[in-house]
């Protein structure tokens, strides 16, 4: 079996955060922190993913596991907090890990903000690029469109 890019980067995240506490990631580490929000943010991503293409779901997983490894190597490198590891790690949905993630410092804020940019900056575009594509195939008027707006029944 061979594995894609992301299935294989969120495999070896996935490794990583089990081998911290015999198969469960210690609350206060930056990989148990990861491993929360990925599984409180799997309902916001499905939601997101639902009406895509096949190319823009796909962009949208490359961004996604991209985002993850610029969040962990963030983390590590600018040694977050443990107070702010453990609320993520207690975040019961995405909500509640932005709330802790507002809890870093400014630098470690813009640090983060700027290592998840650039990590996702190309596959940010292809995927609006794809989206502004969809669009022009439902905009009236457009080739490939329809030629007047439906009139409702």
């Amino acid at each position: 079996m061979q594995l894609t890019v992301p299935a294989a980067l969120a495999l070896v995240l996935a490794l990583a955060a089990m081998s911290a506490c015999d198969g469960r990631p210690s609350p206060a580490t930056c990989e148990g922190a990861m491993v929360q929000t990925k599984k409180v943010s799997a309902p916001t991503t499905a939601d997101s993913a639902a009406g895509m293409t096949y190319e823009m779901s796909k962009l949208n997983e490359f961004i996604r596991v991209k985002s993850a490894a610029a969040t962990l190597r963030a983390c590590r490198t600018d040694a977050w907090d443990g107070e702010v590891l453990r609320c993520i790690t207690k975040a019961k949905e995405a909500a509640g890990v932005s709330a802790c993630v507002a809890k870093l410092t400014p630098d470690q804020t813009r640090k983060l903000t700027e290592a998840v940019g650039k990590a996702t900056a190309d596959d940010m575009a292809a995927l609006v690029k794809a989206q502004m594509a969809e669009a022009r195939k439902t905009t009236v008027g457009h080739p490939g469109a329809p030629a007047e707006e439906p009139t409702p029944p």
